[in-house]
């Protein structure tokens, strides 16, 4: 009678702890494939490509918290970007695909290797319990016309007789996207049961350089609205990090 009387005890305590953990907020998850930035510094050197996505308040234009947007700061809880580079899910030569937990909101591509996208990027909505596919978006130098990456023996050249060890010019880089098809990476088996939507984009999303660096579009020169500003818009412009 003492035993039974313990377990409808324990029954009771456990019974809504387990009830709420059931009925909790369904994880949030963001699906892109992010393929290597080729020729990066030199001809046939290829690195892994990364993006940084970050909360975003449209009405604003800006990343939340950011100088244009102060009021939507989040707390000190809340990660207000995520850098997507580590523990792919899938990895295969040139390709990589990443499944990353994120708050439901409205996030915008905010950098890809490093180049500041403030220029005009591309803006998506997660919504609660949803795996959103951000499709595949490849890194890419974006070089003036005519221009390419130095090859192995320039590069040795310059560095025997200017010193010079790097690129003579630094470009920024831009991205390269389309929607996941048959011939792309599969949808992990792992979410297979979870909602799984395209992400709607919303086009030409801008906001504050809070990165450094060098700036530019998603799209990259290609995409300039070409008008009597055109020339003085110079994607290589480095624009001074401002704010946090």
């Amino acid at each position: 009678m003492r035993s039974a009387l313990v377990v409808l005890l324990a029954l009771l305590f456990v019974a809504p702890v387990r009830a709420e953990s059931m009925n909790g907020p369904a994880a949030s998850y963001v699906l892109v494939d992010i393929g290597d930035l080729e020729d990066s510094m030199i001809q046939g050197s290829d690195v892994p490509g990364s993006i940084v996505i970050a909360r975003y308040h449209p009405a604003d234009r800006d990343i939340r918290g950011g100088n244009l947007s102060p009021k939507t700061a989040l707390d000190n809880k809340a990660s207000t970007r995520i850098s997507i580079y580590k523990n792919p899910v899938v990895k295969t030569k040139g390709m990589r695909q990443y499944l990353v937990k994120v708050e439901p909101d409205i996030w915008v591509i905010e950098a890809i290797n490093g180049t500041s996208m403030s220029l005009g990027s591309k803006s998506f909505e997660v919504k609660e319990g949803q795996v959103v596919d951000l499709g595949v978006i490849k890194p890419r130098a974006d070089w003036v016309e005519g221009e390419k990456a130095p090859s192995a023996g320039s590069t040795a050249l310059g560095a025997l007789f200017f010193g010079r060890t790097g690129p003579k010019t630094v470009r920024p880089i831009y991205g390269e996207w389309h929607a996941r098809t048959s011939n792309d990476l599969s949808v992990p088996s792992s979410i297979k049961h979870l909602p799984l939507v395209e992400a709607n984009y919303q086009e030409n999303a801008t906001f504050g350089n809070y990165l450094g660096g060098l700036i530019n579009r998603f799209g990259g020169r290609a995409a300039r609205v070409k008008g009597p500003q055109s020339q003085s818009d110079d994607a290589t412009t480095a624009q001074p990090a401002t704010g946090s």
